[in-house]
């Protein structure tokens, strides 16, 4: 039995994350994957995400005038 669902009255949980998509093609996605993957050893990060905002951060601070 499929029961009606008034889906007006249906929202979608608030939250604080926010997400970016990227896009690439099938050989800048295999690229950047690598060089991620080498910039979370040295950066010391477990996640894509933890890692391109602490090199956009990095980069940012050293360039704003």
């Amino acid at each position: 039995m499929i029961a009606d669902i008034n889906t007006e009255s249906i929202q979608a949980p608030s939250s604080a994350v926010k997400m970016m998509q990227l896009f690439f093609t099938t050989d800048t996605e295999k690229k950047f994957r690598d060089m991620i993957k080498e910039l979370q050893e040295i950066h010391g990060k477990t996640n894509i995400t933890d890692t391109v905002y602490a090199i956009v951060e990095k980069d940012y601070e050293n360039n704003k005038s």
